[in-house]
Formats: C-alpha cells, sequence, structure tokens
C-alpha cells in the first residue's frame, strides 16, 4: 500500500511504514506542506494513495 503523510504529522511515520514495507510519500516533500486539507486530499486521491492525516 501507498500512502501520502499530512505535514501535521512527524516526518519518522515513512520510517515507521517502511518497517512494514509500504511505501510514502511526504505532503512537504510534494510542496503540499501548507495546502488545504481538501488539496491534499485531492492530491492523494489522484496519485491513488492513502492519506494519514492527525486532522
Amino acid at each position: 500500500m501507498k500512502f501520502l503523510i499530512d505535514a501535521c504529522l512527524p516526518r519518522d511515520v515513512a520510517a515507521l511504514l517502511a518497517t512494514y514495507r509500504h511505501l510514502s510519500v511526504d505532503a512537504r516533500d510534494v510542496g503540499l506542506g501548507r495546502a488545504p486539507d481538501p488539496e491534499i486530499a485531492a492530491y492523494a486521491r489522484a496519485h491513488q494513495l492513502c492519506l494519514l492525516t492527525e486532522d
């Protein structure tokens, strides 16, 4: 499974996911660090990523 990690989560979430052999993309690494929630959700949907968020 591939995840989009929202900027509100710590960066080490990617390492945790990797231990379970999941791929992930951090929102901050694709220019979405300060993006509004609908934009982040649209990116996840467009790239078929499961969104992980605290809010």
